[in-house]
């Protein structure tokens, strides 16, 4: 063994298990490909994951004793350790010098790129793909998690939140924060004012795939189409002495609201004390003419509470001349 690969191999045995995720394959695996034989592969197939090694030294039933009692069905600990009907199996990811035979043994292996392909095996299935010859490394997944709070940090709103090298915290008070896409959940906590949480954030929103029902309104002329709830409709509808019938049906419009302007409550936003102006235009299509409404909209809604505005368009499209001569552009 080359002493390179000796040395990230102990260092790896060296790290506590929590590591592990953190060193990965990347940079030893690039060592170990440049090399396609078999007797390569022979001579460093004991190099598994320190995770997966451990597996191997265990029966099923001592594993399942060891876990203690798992919900049916659910994951548990570790990462990638699943239970069905009393039965222990490994999610892992194979890496083979020939995986396309993987696939011919009858296991469970899904997808993959190159010389690795993942696949969820029992434990003996686990034993019987370690020994074999052109199969040199094994390893369990790493977790991923959601990200939110990070480009907090990242994007330096944080830092702007807190009036770091400013005059004020900046966190879009007395702004607004219009949303074109598939609407809102009116009723998510991060749309609620921080020092008041009774009181929705939520200006306008106007729905422009409804056509009113009694009772209900559509914006003043020119954008006299749809449905327009406000702030005392919401209000209303959360006390349930109304109704809003505009929802968010695939979450995508929420998700963006959500990230430009998030409480905190459950996750932040850039600007987390700003006003919002939402716009369902759709819920996964949308018309350019709609687009161009809905911008004149926001426009109109800046220029009539005398409140600065920033918009998001988190949509697309590949039809136009991506120029500026387009009138949805």
């Amino acid at each position: 063994m080359k002493p390179i690969r000796f040395f990230i191999f102990l260092l790896m045995c060296a790290l506590p298990a929590s590591s592990f995720a953190q060193i990965s394959t990347l940079d030893w695996i690039s060592e170990i490909r440049g090399v396609s034989s078999a007797t390569h592969a022979i001579t460093i197939k004991n190099n598994l994951h320190p995770q997966i090694a451990r597996l191997l030294q265990f029966d099923d039933d001592q594993l399942i004793q060891a876990l203690g009692p798992m919900p049916v069905g659910l994951d548990v600990s570790p990462p990638g350790v699943r239970v069905k009907n009393g039965r222990l199996y490994f999610d892992v990811i194979v890496h083979s010098e020939r995986p396309s035979e993987l696939r011919s043994n009858g296991y469970r292996f899904f997808w993959g790129s190159g010389d690795f392909i993942t696949a969820r095996l029992t434990l003996a299935q686990l034993k019987s793909v370690s020994e074999m010859p052109h199969v040199y490394w094994i390893e369990p997944p790493s977790l991923l998690f959601t990200q939110n709070e990070v480009s907090q940090i990242a994007s330096g709103a944080l830092a702007a939140h807190n009036g770091f090298r400013m005059d004020a915290p900046l966190t879009g008070k007395d702004v607004l924060v219009a949303v074109f896409d598939t609407g809102i959940d009116w009723t998510h906590p991060d749309f609620f004012f921080r020092d008041d949480p009774s009181q929705t954030r939520i200006k306008y929103i106007w729905d422009q795939t409804l056509t009113p029902q009694p009772g209900e309104r559509s914006p003043d002329p020119p954008y006299n189409y749809g449905v327009l709830y406000d702030q005392a409709d919401i209000h209303a509808a959360l006390s349930g002495s109304g109704n809003i019938r505009s929802l968010d049906t695939s979450g995508h419009g929420t998700h963006v609201a959500g990230s430009a302007a998030g409480s905190g409550k459950v996750n932040f936003g850039l600007a987390p004390d700003a006003r919002l102006v939402i716009i369902k235009g759709g819920n996964q299509s949308f018309t350019t003419t709609d687009v161009v409404n809905g911008i004149g909209f926001m426009g109109h809604v800046s220029s009539s509470t005398g409140m600065p505005l920033a918009g998001n368009f988190s949509i697309g499209g590949t039809l136009s001349p991506r120029d500026g001569t387009d009138p949805g552009e």
